[in-house]
């Protein structure tokens, strides 16, 4: 049998601190080389919206530990604005987001399930900033500032708040009306004061943590407001699809040091964000390290209390989906979650050319 798990039936089957301590562990295992991921593909092309183009996003790969592989593929149509601010905008003219991950047993190599990921991937996207800034942030940092309040913003919200023991988090966006409202309802969810700021500049001063978790295509906080110590995240990438950097060269040179969550990825999706400044001879290599070198303790993380720390996350991995795909199917069988649909409808019955003594490829 094959379960097939919706978006509505996704909601709430991990947790954001499950889904912290699963990120930590995909990283330790692709740290010790117990895994298989290749970089992320994407590409675009042109669309009868002359505003809109599509872009695919496919990710590939293996856990051994969770005994399966995963395959994602997200179908977006997207564009960029450039009014007021200069974003990403996507387009939806089904009123429906199309993403899904295929997860297949690696003992048998058949197809376990199909998991609509619309709840899943931000979810792993906030976990793993989750994840990062655990094992980066000073011990004792109280104090968030958080630039955006969709969707990302909000998890990453709950993520900071879930990786340390906050005391306040600063929030700021264009909209004073979106930071009000997030700020009124994150304070109650949260039970911490959630401050909406004025400027980025409010968000950036005296905060442990300066987290970036918007649509924007530019940077949103000037890199020389940095304060020794702090901790900055970002998760906007600059890519082959869009050129985008939500911090500035400033905040990469002034970093002592930068964590990714895949090396090969920068230079595979040419994440120019960090190639040109390395190029430019402004930071270097030694200086960037792989969040699985962290967590395995085979790199230090904070070195030194006045460092600031620059964690991108840079690409999104299919060992993430593996993990996730594996926690959210043995969940679903748990609690009566999915539906069970006939493997036949997605193998080809090779019964007839095994009973003549071939083993065909298909």
């Amino acid at each position: 049998m094959v379960m097939i798990i919706d978006e509505i039936e996704a909601r709430g089957l991990l947790t954001m601190h499950e889904c912290i301590d699963l990120m930590e562990d995909v990283f330790r295992e692709i740290g010790r080389g117990n895994g298989v991921n290749r970089p992320r593909l994407r590409y675009s092309c042109p669309t009868p919206d002359a505003q809109a183009r599509y872009f695919a996003n496919i990710h590939a790969g293996a856990l051994p530990k969770y005994g399966v592989a995963a395959l994602r593929l997200n179908s977006r149509l997207a564009r960029e604005k450039d009014d007021a601010t200069r974003r990403v905008e996507f387009q939806h003219p089904t009123r429906r987001y199309w993403g899904h991950f295929l997860v297949y047993s690696l003992e048998t190599a058949e197809l376990l399930g199909i998991i609509v990921d619309g709840t899943l991937s931000p979810l792993r996207v906030g976990a793993t900033s989750g994840a990062a800034v655990r094992l980066l942030a000073r011990p004792e940092a109280r104090v968030a500032g958080l630039f955006g309040t969709g969707h990302q913003a909000e998890l990453h919200a709950r993520a900071l708040a879930d990786a340390l023991p906050l005391e306040r988090m600063k929030v700021y966006s264009p909209s004073p009306a979106h930071r009000d409202d997030f700020c009124r309802r994150f304070a109650e969810e949260l039970g911490i004061p959630v401050i909406s700021a004025g400027e980025p500049r409010e968000v950036v001063r005296e905060s442990d943590v300066v987290c970036c978790a918007t649509n924007s295509s530019a940077p949103v906080f000037d890199g020389r407001d940095l304060e020794p110590g702090q901790t900055v995240v970002s998760i906007v990438n600059s890519d082959v699809v869009f050129q985008r950097h939500e911090v500035d060269r400033d905040t990469i040179t002034r970093s002592g040091l930068i964590v990714v969550n895949d090396r090969e990825s920068v230079h595979a999706n040419h994440q120019k964000e960090l190639l040109d400044p390395i190029d430019a001879g402004e930071t270097s290599w030694d200086k960037l390290v792989e969040l699985g070198e962290v967590v395995n303790k085979d790199v230090p993380g904070r070195r030194d209390p006045a460092d600031i720390i620059y964690y991108k996350n840079n690409s999104g991995m299919a060992i993430q989906f593996a993990a996730m795909g594996k926690a959210v199917l043995d969940k679903a069988g748990k609690t009566g979650a999915g539906k069970d649909l006939p493997g036949e409808w997605f193998s080809a019955d090779l019964e007839p050319w095994i009973a003549k003594g071939y083993s065909p490829a298909s």
